[in-house]
Order: structure tokens, then C-alpha cells, then sequence
């Protein structure tokens, strides 16, 4: 069952993503559609990731071969559209074993493990978090300009997310 705290967390990670966004050019580009098509898949990929924990609760096996099917749908265009040569493949070997290793296996295996315990609903508040970290980090590390509607943007999902996860464990609310 999904707990009534779900919903308005859901809205406050929407509004808070529109806070986020840079609303002075509302011009929906190539990247903008992109994005979006990225975030549909996204939560498919979520839902799928759950039922399948369910099914079979293997996650390290659930995770490995999320990364191997990966790897091979991506191989394959990379084989019609591009020019692949190992030489120079091997000059960026560094680069591929962190993304290879940190960014997909690492993340997609802490996103497995930490779907074990939580729907679906609950996951996707907890990875808007994405946004909000993001926008600290560029402000952090970039010096990137942060004003009130950021920063606003930036307490509504983090709220959004402790609610989501705080309210549940009280039945009576």
C-alpha cells in the first residue's frame, strides 16, 4: 500500500524541480525532450528493478546484469554509428573503468540494494534528491549562483523526501 505522504511529496519534488529549473527560457530543446524520454524510462526502469526484487531477491545478480545489459545496448550502436578502435579506447581506460565501476556498477548496485526495503514511489522522491544535490554541488563547486527560488526549490524536495520517509513509519498519521 502506498502511504497518503506519497502524494503531496510527489508534488513538492515537482514543484521543487521547477523551482530548480531555469524558468527564463522555456524554449523545449532537443536535450529538454531527450530528458524527459530519459525520465520515462527512468521510472519504468524503477517499477521493473522492484518487481523483479520481489520476484527473485538476488540484487548483486540483479545488478550485474542490469550492467551487462547495458553494456551490450549500448556496444551495439556504438558499433553501426561509430568508428570503434581499441587504441584509442585504451587511452581513455581510466575514465571508462570509473564510470564503468563507480557511476553505473556501484550506483545501479546501491540503488538495487536500497530498493529492497522501498516501493517504487518512495524510490523516486528519494532520487530527486539528484536535482537538489546537483544544484548544491554546482553551488559548491563551480560557484554557480544559487538565489531564492533555488534554494526554495532545493527545501521543498528535501522535505518532500524526509516526509515520505518519516510519515510511513507512524501508523496513526
Amino acid at each position: 500500500n502506498i502511504h497518503w505522504s506519497v502524494w503531496p511529496s510527489i508534488l513538492m519534488c515537482l514543484l521543487g524541480g521547477f523551482c530548480l529549473a531555469e524558468i527564463n527560457n522555456v524554449t523545449v530543446r532537443l536535450g529538454d525532450s531527450i530528458a524527459l524520454l530519459n525520465a520515462i524510462f527512468w521510472s519504468f526502469h524503477i517499477v521493473f528493478i522492484s518487481k523483479l526484487l520481489k520476484e527473485f531477491n538476488f540484487p548483486l545478480t540483479i545488478a550485474a546484469f542490469q550492467c551487462l545489459i547495458g553494456s551490450i545496448l549500448t556496444f551495439i550502436p556504438a558499433l553501426i554509428t561509430e568508428e570503434v578502435i581499441i587504441s584509442n579506447i585504451l587511452l581513455e581506460y581510466k575514465e571508462i573503468l570509473y564510470v564503468g565501476i563507480l557511476s553505473s556498477g556501484f550506483a545501479f548496485l546501491l540503488q538495487v540494494f536500497s530498493q529492497q526495503n522501498l516501493g517504487p514511489a518512495p524510490v523516486a522522491i528519494v532520487f530527486s534528491l539528484e536535482g537538489a544535490i546537483a544544484a548544491i554541488a554546482g553551488w559548491l563547486i563551480l560557484n554557480q549562483f544559487l538565489n531564492e527560488i533555488k534554494i526554495l526549490g532545493i527545501m521543498l524536495i528535501i522535505i518532500a523526501v524526509i516526509l515520505s520517509q518519516i510519515l510511513p513509519i507512524y501508523k496513526r498519521v
